[in-house]
């Protein structure tokens, strides 16, 4: 008798490795996916954000370039306005004082407009001059004597330096010639509060999105305006120099 004998050794053992092998191949496969998966979804995330955070920049440096510019306009439109004093609404405190409530009236941050004869010395004053809230500028007393020298050699408007007065402000004054026939016959000086400039100029909604302030050459807060609080939102910074016009 003759057997015929298959063997299936080969085919039994051989069938199960090459199945687990795959397992182990879609197992990597699926993770891998996923793994690329999650990768992506940050990275949309991560530029998303950085999208979201350069355009939140652009809208602000955008805002503040155009407060920069209306307070310019602001500034140049009294420098103006305050050449139009002249020595004949100087002669009396009745026909000065129209001329100069109209200014303080105009919501810049204007609190005192003052008259100076070619040596200097006050001759009107609205309001009516006094030191008490004056702590000084480190140089002279209000109005300041090297703004009046400057804008009268020069035959230009000049700005004082900021100085501290009372309840924790600044002023700073703005010192227009007046000449007459090629002569100096007086300097319109006009007074601005700088928080009071912030606080009629800086329009509310910026406030709300901003933190605004005004700092020295050393860093010091000379002013600030703002609806935000401190620890919310986004911290984005932009710090643009700012020179008068007359200045600049």
């Amino acid at each position: 008798m003759v057997s015929f004998v298959t063997s299936t050794t080969a085919p039994i053992s051989t069938l199960p490795a090459a199945t687990a092998a795959s397992s182990r191949w879609l197992w990597w496969l699926s993770r891998l996916a996923f793994l690329l998966f999650l990768m992506a979804v940050a990275a949309l995330l991560w530029l998303s954000d950085r999208n979201e955070a350069e355009e939140q920049r652009a809208t602000l440096i955008s805002d503040i370039l155009w407060l920069e510019q209306d307070l310019r306009f602001h500034l140049t439109r009294n420098e103006e306005l305050l050449g139009l004093i002249t020595p004949q609404h100087a002669a009396s405190a009745g026909s000065f004082e129209p001329h100069a409530r109209a200014l303080l009236a105009n919501n810049s941050g204007l609190v005192q407009v003052f008259w100076l004869d070619p040596g200097g010395g006050v001759r009107q004053s609205l309001p009516a001059q006094t030191d008490r809230y004056v702590i000084g500028d480190g140089i002279d007393a209000a109005p300041a004597n090297n703004a009046f020298r400057l804008a009268a050699s020069l035959g230009k408007p000049f700005y004082s330096p900021p100085y501290p007065v009372v309840n924790d402000d600044r002023q700073f004054e703005v010192h227009v010639p007046v000449f007459r026939d090629g002569r100096l016959a007086g300097v319109v000086v006009g007074a601005y509060s700088m928080r009071r400039m912030l606080e009629q100029t800086v329009p509310w909604w910026l406030t709300e999105r901003y933190r605004i302030r005004v700092i020295d050459n050393s860093g010091v807060t000379l002013a600030a305006r703002t609806k935000v609080e401190a620890s919310t939102a986004r911290r984005l910074d932009y710090q643009l120099p700012f020179d008068p016009p007359a200045m600049a």
